[in-house]
């Protein structure tokens, strides 16, 4: 069970973290499993006295944990297409342009034909969620992304000309990000 996994679960992993309150504030203690849908979006935190709380992310800014060697940062943001709070791991945090990506696992809930049950399944997914300073996330999915990063990368038409092209692709967002980042840095400089 990976620490974001898609089933709630008692906490059998626990790394040191701390989260961020609304007002700033980083109280230390556990950070344990979450929850992830496209509903709702709920981690376990263990204070250091060892109270636990299952804190959706509407209620706090974000967490942090250190596993083994890496320090692994989510920010809880809201997601307009499903107009809801979500955890999402800060992957690339820059001057204009940060991006986030969704756990791997999410839980994906129907009724059935019954009316009464309400049945969940663990789908895989590959979200990222682009973020410019001071402006709304938007997500980002392997279709439709050249598009996409055109519409909002206008600002930047260098890099408009090179989306889609080797080095330019999906699988290439990360360095996508760093460069925008580094282009706004330098035209402010």
């Amino acid at each position: 069970c990976s620490l974001l996994s898609a089933t709630p679960t008692d906490a059998t992993s626990t790394y040191n973290g701390y989260i961020v309150t609304l007002d700033g504030k980083k109280l230390s203690g556990q950070i344990g499993d979450s929850f992830f849908s496209d509903e709702i979006s709920v981690v376990l935190f263990i204070n250091d006295f060892g109270t636990s709380y299952h804190l959706q992310a509407e209620l706090i800014t974000g967490f942090v944990f250190q596993q083994e060697d890496e320090v692994i940062e989510y920010e809880s943001l809201f997601r307009p297409t499903t107009r809801a709070w979500s955890f999402l791991r800060v992957v690339e945090k820059g001057a204009v342009l940060s991006l986030f990506k969704s756990p791997e696992e999410k839980m994906e809930f129907t009724i059935a034909e019954e009316g009464a049950a309400l049945n969940g399944q663990r789908v895989q997914v590959e979200e990222y969620w682009l973020k410019f300073k001071g402006e709304r996330s938007v997500k980002l999915t392997k279709f439709g992304y050249k598009r996409q990063l055109k519409d909002l990368l206008k600002a930047y038409p260098a890099m408009v000309k090179l989306i889609g092209k080797s080095g330019y692709k999906f699988k290439d967002i990360e360095r996508i990000v760093e460069e925008v980042n580094d282009l706004y840095l330098s035209k402010r400089n």
